[in-house]
C-alpha cells in the first residue's frame, strides 16, 4: 500500500497495488478457508435433503383440415356477395403461440388438480391435496433461501378473493387452495415451449414421482384439447345460430316475395304490356333470389351441424407422455462444487472490502465517516438487544 502526499492540496492520496489483493488474500485465508467449509457443508445438507424431480415430456401439434376450412370461407363467401356479413370467417383456427398460454390457463388446469392419481406407496390422491401438502422441506425453504418473501408477505398480505354468486357460470370462481395449486402447477411444475424448427408444442411436467409426472402430463394434454375443441364447437355454434336467424328472415322475405306476386297477378289477370310484363319478371327473379338465399342458408346450416357432430380434435399428440427412469435436475455434486465456490467469493469479497475500509481509513475525514457508521450500528445493535431483554 503506498501514500502520496499532493503539495497543493495537502491530502494524502492512497494506491491499492496488486501486492496488496495478494497479501489480504494471504492473511485472511483462514476467513476465506472457514467460509468456503461453511458453504460447502450447506451444499452437501442442501444436496441431501433436496427431493428428486422426474420430468415427463410430451409433443403436441395442432392440425387444420385445410380443404374443410377453404370450403366453408367459399360457402360464407358466397352468402357475403348476397349481402349477408358472417364476420371474419378466415379465423377458423388459433395461432400456435397462443396455446402455451391456453395450457397454463386456470380453465384447462382447474379440472387436472381435482382430478385423482395414483402414486406409489399411497392411495389415490387428489392432485390439489398433494401440491398444497406443505412438508418439512416447504418450511425450511420458508425461513431460508425465502426469508425476504416469507417477512415480505407477513407486512404486506395477500387479498382474499370476494365470493359472490355466479349464476350464469361466466365468471371463473377459485378459492385459496385451489389459487394456490393452480400457481404450483404453473410455476414449479409446467413447462411449455414451442420448438421454431418444428412448431411442436412441448409440455414438460415434473414432479417428486415418476409415475406422477406422466399422469398429470397426460391430464393435462387431454383437458388442453377438450378446451381447444370447446372453442371451435362454441365458434360453430354462434355460427349456428347467426344462420337460423338469417333462415327465418330469408323465409320471411321470401314468402313476402312471392305473395307480391299473387298480388300482381290478381289485380292483373292477362298482362300485356311490356311494363306490366317486365315488372311480372322482376318479381319473379326477385323469388327466384330469395329461394337461392334461403337453400345456401339451409345446406350452410346441415353442413354446420355436420362439423358439430364430427367433433374430430384440432390437438393431434405426436409423443405421448413416458414415466421417466433418471431424475432431471441439476447433478448433486455439481450443487456442492457450485455452493463450494460461492464461499470462496464471498470470503474474497469480504477480503477486498476489508482492505477497502483499510486504506481509506487513512484518510481522516473517510476515517470519521467510517467511525460514524461503526456507531450507528453499535447503537442500533444495543437499542435491539435492549428491547429483547
Amino acid at each position: 500500500m503506498e501514500k502520496k502526499l499532493n503539495k497543493t492540496e495537502n491530502k494524502t492520496v492512497n494506491y491499492i497495488t496488486i501486492f496488496d489483493f495478494i497479501t489480504t488474500f494471504f492473511k485472511n485465508y483462514k476467513v476465506i478457508k472457514k467460509v468456503f467449509i461453511i458453504f460447502l457443508i450447506l451444499g452437501i445438507i442442501y444436496a441431501i435433503i433436496m427431493p428428486k424431480k422426474y420430468k415427463s415430456s410430451s409433443m403436441v401439434v395442432a392440425e387444420i383440415n385445410t380443404n374443410e376450412v377453404f370450403n366453408t370461407v367459399n360457402r360464407f363467401n358466397v352468402l357475403k356477395d348476397l349481402g349477408f356479413n358472417f364476420g371474419n370467417t378466415s379465423a377458423t383456427s388459433l395461432s400456435p403461440d397462443a396455446y402455451p398460454k391456453i395450457i397454463k390457463s386456470r380453465d384447462v388446469l382447474l379440472p387436472v388438480i381435482h382430478d385423482r392419481f395414483k402414486i406409489t406407496g399411497k392411495d389415490s390422491t387428489i392432485l390439489m391435496d398433494y401440491l398444497i401438502d406443505k412438508n418439512f422441506y416447504y418450511y425450511l425453504k420458508k425461513v431460508t433461501i425465502k426469508l425476504p418473501i416469507t417477512i415480505y408477505r407477513l407486512i404486506f398480505p395477500r387479498k382474499k378473493n370476494i365470493a359472490f354468486d355466479d349464476k350464469n357460470n361466466s365468471i371463473l370462481i377459485l378459492d385459496k387452495n385451489e389459487e394456490y395449486a393452480i400457481n404450483i402447477l404453473r410455476k414449479k411444475v409446467i413447462t411449455v415451449r414451442i420448438d421454431e424448427e418444428t412448431g411442436l408444442i412441448i409440455v414438460d411436467v415434473e414432479t417428486k414421482e415418476p409415475s406422477l409426472s406422466a399422469q398429470v402430463n397426460k391430464a393435462i394434454l387431454e383437458s388442453f384439447r377438450k378446451k381447444i375443441q370447446k372453442i371451435y364447437d362454441q365458434k360453430n355454434n354462434e355460427n349456428l345460430k347467426f344462420i337460423a336467424l338469417q333462415i327465418a328472415t330469408a323465409e320471411q322475405d321470401l314468402s313476402q316475395a312471392e305473395q307480391r306476386i299473387i298480388d300482381f297477378v290478381e289485380k292483373n289477370s292477362s298482362p300485356q304490356t311490356i311494363t306490366l310484363q317486365l315488372e311480372l319478371e322482376r318479381l319473379k327473379r326477385e323469388v327466384a333470389l330469395r329461394t337461392n338465399i334461403l337453400n345456401e342458408l339451409q345446406l350452410q346450416y346441415a353442413l354446420t351441424k355436420i362439423d358439430l357432430k364430427k367433433k374430430e380434435p384440432i390437438v393431434r399428440i405426436v409423443s405421448s407422455p413416458f414415466v421417466p427412469i433418471n431424475p432431471s435436475g441439476i447433478n448433486k455434486i455439481i450443487l456442492i462444487i457450485i455452493f463450494g465456490f460461492m464461499g470462496i467469493l464471498i470470503g474474497i469479497v469480504y477480503s477486498v472490502f476489508k482492505l477497502i475500509i483499510e486504506v481509506y481509513s487513512y484518510d481522516p475525514i473517510n476515517n470519521k465517516k467510517i467511525e460514524e457508521i461503526k456507531q450507528y450500528f453499535s447503537l442500533h445493535w444495543k437499542k435491539k438487544n435492549k428491547k429483547i431483554e
